[in-house]
């Protein structure tokens, strides 16, 4: 009967790995956020432990002090090429999203006494005259009801039995409006109120 070999046990968290460890966290303790100014060392040398700990359990035939530290320092790097890679995003998520706060603050300001309806207000302030002009008219019942008419054929037309002559959207505020036909209303329209 063969009799199986025991396993070398494994090195413990002994005097060796906590100095490295605390050496290591003194030096890049910097580049870590999320901790209690106080108790910050602490915790990183909690989660020393637990990185220690998990090197133990995801390598449970490698049993020599010294391939556990190797793996126990390059695991700690990386622990806190993490922490500085999280830290870096989170700074930049923070800038972005105090210049969108200074953004929107700067158009608050912008409001003032006669614009005090909010943003589309003042979005409406801004727009061309000729375009003002155009929502103006369907805010306006006649001209709106000008605007909704058919086009009517002239008798001579009906007589002569041409085609009733189509009247695009531009000629038609030209017409209601009597603006003149040089500006191109809709194209203003669809300028103006694109996102």
């Amino acid at each position: 009967m063969k009799v199986r070999g025991k396993l070398p046990s494994h090195p413990i968290w002994d005097d060796r790995f906590k100095g490295w460890a605390a050496r290591f966290i003194s030096r890049n303790m910097w580049r870590c956020e999320g901790y209690d100014r106080e108790d910050k060392f602490n915790d990183l040398m909690q989660d020393a432990y637990i990185v220690f700990r998990h090197i133990l359990a995801s390598y449970p035939l490698v049993s020599e002090p010294s391939h556990i530290m190797a793996l126990f320092k390059v695991a700690m790097q990386n622990e806190f090429n993490d922490k500085a890679k999280y830290k870096q995003r989170k700074q930049a998520v923070e800038i972005s999203l105090e210049s969108m706060i200074s953004e929107d603050m700067k158009l608050i300001d912008s409001l003032g006494e006669n614009n005090n309806e909010g943003y589309l207000r003042l979005i409406l302030s801004e727009l061309p005259p000729e375009v003002r002009t155009v929502l103006d008219a369907f805010n306006d019942e006649e001209k709106l009801a000008l605007l909704r008419q058919s086009k009517v054929q002239s008798r001579l037309a009906k007589l002569l039995g041409l085609p009733l002559k189509r009247e695009s959207l531009n000629d038609t505020l030209w017409r209601v409006l009597k603006l003149p036909k040089t500006i191109d209303l809709v194209g203003l329209l669809i300028s103006a109120l694109k996102p």
